[in-house]
């Protein structure tokens, strides 16, 4: 528990005003704690955090003109436009992490 309470106060997971956590935060647990086992803790972990929420902020910015209209088929087209621009954010983001450590070979 002291572990999540420690992930909380670093902002790493976010609470709603009921105390409870955002959906995905299981999962975020537990890859915290992957992490901590190679040093990596909270404090690192929240320039992680800050780069997830920009590209938040960029999905959310390229679903806005959808989730702007009336109707249940631009609602619709907003929620599957921005998990298709989510996805290919994390992608590229993997994508950019795996070249870096490939040069950490050479």
């Amino acid at each position: 528990m002291a572990f999540v309470a420690g992930l909380l106060d670093g902002g790493v997971l976010v609470s709603n005003g009921s105390g409870h956590l955002e959906p995905g935060a299981l999962e975020v647990v537990r890859i915290a704690a992957a992490l901590a086992e190679h040093g990596i803790d909270a404090r690192h972990l929240r320039s992680f955090r800050q780069a997830a929420d920009r590209q938040v902020d960029v999905v959310e910015q390229i679903a806005a003109p959808w989730r702007s209209q009336r109707g249940a088929s631009a609602r619709a087209k907003a929620g599957t436009v921005a998990a298709e621009v989510g996805e290919l954010c994390a992608q590229l983001h993997t994508a950019f992490v795996r070249s870096g450590v490939e040069r950490l070979d050479d």
